[in-house]
């Protein structure tokens, strides 16, 4: 956590390496480095050695996100006779 960064106080950061195996840990496939080099490009802040502020990763993730999750209908009880 940084104490200050471009204006913003207590800023949370993640290395790439960190991000990547998170993403092992969910089971999602594993990156190819076009792919991880993208991740850098877009999410790393070169000022901080490509660390990944928390707060971009969770914007971007939330363009992905459904607005509400899915409504399931409940279950009913069988009753057995």
């Amino acid at each position: 956590m940084l104490d200050e960064f471009e204006g913003d106080k207590n800023v949370k950061l993640m290395t790439v390496d960190d991000f990547l195996a998170r993403c092992d840990e969910l089971g999602l496939p594993a990156l190819e480095d076009a792919h991880i080099q993208s991740v850098i490009r877009i999410l790393g802040k070169p000022q901080l050695g490509n660390a990944i502020r928390l707060s971009d990763l969770e914007t971007v993730m939330s363009n992905f996100m459904p607005d509400e999750p899915p409504k399931t209908k409940p279950k009913k009880d069988k009753k057995k006779i």
